[in-house]
């Protein structure tokens, strides 16, 4: 019998299409929600190892968030730390690296609102 995490990867992978339609839908009318959306679909997409997927879907949601939001906001460590984690998935260590002290930076700066 299929467990949690199966039936979770299961509706990833058949709910995915929807989610892109709702994000896309949603950028013009609300952004923060819209940059959520994109960056909760590249998390999911990477546990189906869809990391081409999840790479888009979560250099969408940086674009929403680093327009909306200042350079020190948590959503933007949150969406590049999940970037490096896609990133690593792929083999690109430095980028990875890259991503997640930038996160670290954000998480760490005592003027955030974390």
């Amino acid at each position: 019998s299929p467990t949690e995490h199966d039936l979770s990867l299961r509706a990833t992978f058949a709910l995915s299409p929807h989610v892109r339609a709702a994000a896309g839908h949603t950028e013009p009318i609300d952004p923060p929600a819209a940059g959520r959306l994109w960056n909760n679909l590249g998390y999911h997409l990477r546990d189906i190892a869809d990391y081409a997927g999840a790479w888009a879907a979560l250099e969408r949601a940086l674009g929403i968030k680093e327009a909306i939001y200042e350079p020190d906001h948590p959503s933007i460590a949150t969406t590049v730390n999940n970037l490096g984690l896609v990133l690593q998935d792929l083999g690109d260590l430095t980028g990875a690296r890259a991503a997640f002290e930038r996160a670290l930076g954000i998480f760490w700066n005592p003027s955030a609102d974390v």
